[in-house]
């Protein structure tokens, strides 16, 4: 279960308190929340790495079968890009893998969102220069954003999963706020 707002554990739940928060909106989480109730929240929890604590980006779809989550997001050392580890929920179909995108790309992305939360109709990808690995957020004129991707595992048994899912553009304003948060306190250093 999510709780908004609070350092300390809510009574009814096995809840962790958040020890140092860096701007953002306080959020704690339970370890055992199921994906239904993680899908209703976007969190963007910024602390300081000693507190093992993370940064992340959620889409807030407000439906279990349509999650993207980004979580324990952090900085590349020559600042080139960043890492965090993808959680995809597409109807039947989920994965967790670790996700790379460029720096450059992501600011390109971030752009273009916010000319789609305004109204436009395009399309924002978030990829590494150099990786096959994709996650698409395009809107179109009627107000749909559909979000969609390719994901692959390279192991001894390749996996690949192809996704796409629809809501609406009332996610776009804080998913783009929250990232932007994310990737402006990574940039000055917060991540060291």
């Amino acid at each position: 279960m999510w709780h908004a707002g609070r350092l300390a554990p809510s009574p009814k739940s096995n809840v962790e308190p958040i020890k140092q928060v860096v701007g953002a909106r306080i959020t704690s989480r339970s370890r055992r929340a199921p994906v239904e109730e993680r899908a209703t929240w976007a969190t963007i929890r910024m602390a300081n790495p000693s507190d093992n604590t993370e940064h992340v980006v959620e889409l807030r779809t407000n439906e279990p079968a349509k999650v993207l989550r980004l979580g324990g997001i952090h900085r590349f050392d020559d600042g080139s890009g960043y890492e965090c580890v993808l959680t995809v929920v597409s109807g039947g179909f989920s994965c967790t893998l670790p996700f790379y995108f460029d720096g450059e790309l992501l600011d390109v992305a971030l752009r273009t969102l916010r000319e789609m939360d305004g109204g436009c109709p395009k399309a924002a990808t978030i990829s590494g220069r150099w990786m096959p690995e994709f996650v698409q957020i395009r809107s179109n004129e009627m107000g749909h954003v559909f979000v969609s991707g390719e994901l692959f595992e390279h192991s001894e048994s390749p996996q690949q999963l192809k996704f796409s899912f629809r809501t609406d553009q009332t996610v776009l304003g804080p998913f783009l706020k929250d990232f932007q948060a994310v990737r402006d306190h990574l940039l000055s250093g917060g991540d060291q």
